[in-house]
């Protein structure tokens, strides 16, 4: 966890900033943030598993890839449904805090050069 810093301190910080509209808004921006770390680690489960399987051809790797989008997108789709239909969080507020927490990860992987 220690190389999503940048990603962990955005998403504290925009969950943060969004207390000024209410304890719900931040917490609605630090569920949004939460799903964005969610997907992070998904992603860096898939990557473990694909160096597991070096000797793995492209018809393979490929099937892996393509696993690998429908699982996090389903998880990010179903943990999104359960913050605004279930859990009736404020709607910008974890939208941003998802979109921070995914600027994050970007960030995370330009400075760590991958």
């Amino acid at each position: 966890m220690r190389k999503h810093i940048i990603q962990i301190v955005l998403v504290i910080t925009g969950s943060i900033a969004f207390l000024s509209d209410g304890a719900w808004a931040g917490l609605s921006a630090l569920y949004g943030g939460v799903i964005s770390l969610v997907n992070t680690w998904l992603i860096a489960r898939h990557i473990a598993q694909q160096k597991l399987k070096p000797g793995a051809n492209a018809g393979q790797s490929f099937r892996m890839l393509l696993a690998s989008v429908a699982i996090r997108m389903t998880v990010v789709v179903v943990l999104l449904v359960i913050g605004f239909w279930l859990l009736k969080l404020t709607p910008l507020a974890l939208i941003a805090g998802f979109v921070i927490g995914q600027l994050g990860f970007l960030l995370d992987r330009g400075f760590s050069g991958n």
